[in-house]
């Protein structure tokens, strides 16, 4: 049974347009708004926008391209449209299912945003643009990782380091970051800092007690940094 609009309020839904509400998953609602359209919101994105029938379902990841996004995307898709990961890419595929078996297979790379009607994907004009983009993007971490891997010296935060960064500091579990802009400058220029590396582990879950041990585990301190880079900037993490 959906609950009413007065407990919208504590589940994170006031100030929306909401009829009627649900919780249907941890931290993820379904709601209803006064156009009829069904919404499925994890925190505090859209994630999925069914219109009015279900005709229509436009996806959106805020920018948190993370395990547990694609997760509940999925969840909720309906039937014959699946969003998966390959090589840190988002991808959307369609088909239809005939005795069984998946025919007329199709795939796209994922943008947010992104609309499939009566099960096709309505391609925009700057959808190369698009893509470029995040493939300009991938590229600028593997360029940056190479040169924070072949660091002997891991440095320790400083009052010198970027103030963006460190204004990110308290906001990393909370997901209430500052604009990526500075975070693709870093890439561009290649500067590594320490408030940078411990916003990388904070974000990983590491607590600062572990972290002396952390930076001494090449694999895990990199992975992190990886992880981090790509979920700033939008890619999947």
């Amino acid at each position: 049974m959906m609950e009413s609009r007065r407990t919208t309020k504590r589940e994170g839904l006031d100030g929306l347009d909401v009829t009627s509400s649900r919780i249907v998953a941890n931290n993820t609602f379904e709601y209803y708004n006064s156009l009829g359209e069904r919404i499925i919101r994890l925190h505090m994105t859209d994630i999925l926008r069914f219109s009015p029938g279900g005709r229509m379902v436009t996806l959106d990841s805020g920018g948190w391209k993370t395990v547990t996004t694609k997760e509940r995307i999925n969840r909720f898709l309906p039937p014959g449209i699946h969003l998966h990961q390959s090589k840190g890419i988002w991808y959307v595929s369609t088909y239809v299912v005939k005795g069984g078996e998946r025919t007329d297979f199709r795939e796209t790379q994922y943008w947010d945003g992104m609309t499939v009607v009566d099960g096709v994907i309505d391609v925009p004009d700057n959808v190369v643009e698009c893509h470029a983009e995040q493939a300009r993007l991938t590229k600028l971490v593997d360029k940056y990782m190479v040169k924070f891997k072949a660091m002997d010296i891991i440095p320790n935060p400083s009052g010198g380091d970027c103030w963006m960064c460190m204004a990110d500091t308290p906001k990393i579990r909370e997901g209430s970051l500052l604009s990526n802009d500075h975070i693709i400058t870093h890439l561009e220029e290649g500067y590594i800092h320490g408030t940078l590396i411990f916003n990388s582990l904070k974000w990983c879950g590491y607590g600062e007690e572990q972290m002396p041990y952390i930076v001494r585990i090449k694999d895990t301190l990199n992975r992190s940094m990886r992880r981090y880079l790509r979920y700033r900037i939008g890619l999947a993490a």
